[in-house]
């Protein structure tokens, strides 16, 4: 059973960009064909549905193109002329003998001509880099980009290719430094290390022993290490092995200071340096440096010296755990260190308190807004009194 001709000539003159046209003389075809069977668009024969293959999106979930004639390369049905094609690039009608081949059409040959399909080839391949030999060596390896013989090490891995590197360097590839390359990937030769210093390559024996590295030895070499300043630790384990020379040898290179003058404690009476009375000898501390051996403040004054003392250590603690962050405790920091640079640079300098902390109408606290450094004199000279 077939269509008729006025309904095939329907199929044939539909666009296929127009989805909604197809189906609709789709549709009009079905009506008048039995449920129990579909038409074929290339064959236009009407057969069974078991003949089909299954489409769940479409009407009768089936295919309009029956497993005989189903093939991707058949879906045009056109009619194949049999002896001459037609190249879409020159627009003109040749024998199949001129056209290009091609297994996957339906005639067997392409859409174009062997002479347009030669010229499309060309100009695909203008443009394209032709094929480089690369340079290979024991050690190095040519770079396409670039074009350097260069390091191995310089090459990212690739274990498809021929030489197991890819073609271009890093450099060229991550845009990295040749500086930054052989400080990360550079392998010295067996035998040898290369000095964190330096940057010189040398022997092992150049280096001292260090269990705590996978090599077993340093980073840095032995005239490296012996030019560098030392470092605390170092000057105070040098002080001491040079002390057990001087000991073991019973040389005497240096002299001790002398030892400071004592004196002993008198009963006379003695006016405190604070409250400027006349007390007798019992009331003050002893101290052995001072000439008569005795404190230069009486005891109630020593107290209370000591108490403020301790207030004051006191204040600075809580105001330090109380009323500052992270932030605040490094403004500190940087405020001390900065009084410690003009120190060793020979001058005289406190960091004081501009609102004192016990101060006798006011007191402040030991925060960042609170500091400034200011000459010892200065310092001396206000004491604990605060201008307002």
């Amino acid at each position: 059973m077939r269509l008729t001709d006025n309904q095939i000539a329907e199929l044939q003159s539909i666009n296929p960009k127009k989805q909604n046209q197809r189906l609709k003389i789709f549709e009009k075809i079905l009506e008048g064909i039995p449920k129990n069977k579909q038409f074929c668009k290339i064959c236009f024969e009407i057969k069974f549905l078991e003949e089909f293959y299954k489409a769940p999106l479409n009407r009768r979930k089936r295919h309009y193109v029956c497993i005989k004639c189903y093939n991707p390369s058949k879906r045009i049905g056109l009619p194949i002329h049999p002896t001459h094609g037609h190249c879409n690039a020159c627009n003109q009608e040749k024998p199949y003998e001129e056209m290009y081949k091609n297994k996957n059409s339906r005639s067997g040959y392409s859409k174009l001509c062997t002479i347009c399909a030669k010229i499309r080839y060309r100009k695909s391949r203008v443009g394209k880099k032709s094929f480089k030999i690369r340079k290979v060596s024991d050690t190095h390896i040519s770079c396409n980009g670039c074009e350097q013989f260069l390091p191995k090490y310089y090459f990212p891995t690739d274990k498809s290719s021929k030489y197991g590197y890819k073609t271009k360097c890093k450099v060229c590839v991550d845009g990295l430094l040749p500086e930054d390359i052989e400080d990360r990937y550079y392998t010295p030769p067996p035998g040898t290390f290369k000095c964190g210093k330096c940057k010189q390559e040398k022997p092992i024996k150049s280096f001292y022993k260090n269990k705590t590295n996978n090599h077993g030895h340093g980073t840095t070499c032995k005239k490296c290490l012996s030019e560098r300043e030392p470092s605390p630790k170092e000057l105070a384990r040098r002080k001491l092995k040079l002390r057990e020379l001087r000991l073991n040898n019973c040389v005497k290179l240096w002299k001790p200071k002398p030892p400071r003058k004592r004196y002993k404690r008198s009963d006379s009476p003695k006016e405190c340096r604070k409250c400027k009375e006349v007390l007798p000898a019992a009331n003050y501390v002893s101290n052995s440096t001072s000439k008569d051996g005795l404190g230069s403040r009486c005891k109630v004054c020593e107290g209370i010296r000591s108490a403020d003392k301790q207030v004051r250590r006191d204040r600075i603690k809580t105001d330090h755990n109380k009323f500052l962050n992270t932030e605040h405790q490094r403004q500190l920091y940087e405020i001390y260190k900065e009084a410690k640079y003009l120190r060793k640079q020979g001058k005289d300098v406190h960091v004081d308190h501009i609102v004192p902390l016990n101060g006798k109408t006011v007191s402040g606290l030991h925060v960042p807004w609170n500091l400034q450094i200011i000459s010892a004199e200065e310092n001396m000279a206000k004491s604990n009194s605060h201008d307002s």
